[in-house]
């Protein structure tokens, strides 16, 4: 399970952000645990565009912990990229 500071990737639709909150859905009569993330804006280091919620099991840890800022883990994350020899744009948003 993910922590509240946790950056995380959609599985689904690629989108980055930091873990601010917990929910729940109802699917089949049972709850589900969601996650509350702030999506980053991948044209600014500083901003961000939206809180997305959905089922825990569609995000996926992306390594980076609870880093101070950002920023920073926007850094982190390309250099995580280049040493995978990922050599594509990279979009924080689904098109």
């Amino acid at each position: 399970m993910f922590n509240v500071g946790d950056y995380v990737f959609h599985s689904k639709t690629g989108r980055f952000g930091k873990v601010i909150g917990f929910g729940h859905e109802m699917l089949d009569r049972v709850y589900e645990t969601t996650l509350q993330v702030l999506v980053v804006d991948s044209r600014s280091a500083y901003r961000t565009s939206l809180v997305e919620e959905d089922l825990h099991t569609e995000w996926v840890s992306s390594s980076l912990g609870q880093s101070a800022s950002l920023s920073q883990a926007k850094e982190k994350l390309a250099t995580l990229l280049e040493q995978a020899g990922f050599n594509g744009d990279i979009s924080y948003r689904a098109a």
